[in-house]
């Protein structure tokens, strides 16, 4: 599994292969889930067609600084 931290969006986004794994972690780290096509040249377009029966999707923080319980929150939801 591999997490691609980004911002601003305050969302987890995937498709294909990586759903499920997405919207679990999703409900864990108790942020909001969508299902978005990956755009042509994007790592987690690469990786889930590079290595099939992975899992590799986008976890959008929210804008500004990450509190110290968000990123706890983030990292259980990893580790779960």
């Amino acid at each position: 599994m591999t997490l691609w931290f980004h911002q601003p969006q305050a969302l987890v986004r995937a498709w294909g292969q990586s759903i499920d794994t997405a919207r679990r972690y999703a409900r864990l780290a108790r942020v909001p889930y969508r299902s978005i096509r990956w755009p042509a040249g994007t790592a987690p377009n690469w990786q889930n067609h590079r290595f099939p029966g992975t899992a590799s999707f986008v976890v959008e923080l929210p804008p500004g600084p990450l509190s110290a319980r968000a990123a706890a929150r983030y990292a259980r939801a990893v580790r779960a």
